[in-house]
């Protein structure tokens, strides 16, 4: 199995199912995926979250359900 280190855009696009998540799977199939330490952080940096807010709003997004919250910033980050 060949091993891939792959960067927060591209994880980012499979979690929050953006356009380009299909190409990423299709990157990263039958591969054992790297991640650097740093990507918990610089994906919650994309949402302008901390990581702590941005594992909730991806919890949410994972199971596609809604998040219910009282933070305004996390609110408007299940938004867009």
């Amino acid at each position: 199995m060949p091993v891939k280190v792959i960067d927060a855009s591209a994880l980012a696009a499979v979690v929050f199912d953006e356009p380009d998540a299909d190409r990423v799977i299709d990157a990263i199939d039958d591969s054992s995926l790297v991640p650097p330490y740093l990507l918990e952080f610089e994906l919650a940096i994309g949402t302008r979250l901390t990581t702590y807010d941005a594992s909730y709003l991806w919890l949410a997004r994972a199971l596609r359900c809604e998040l219910v919250t009282l933070d305004r910033r996390l609110s408007a980050a299940t938004r867009r």
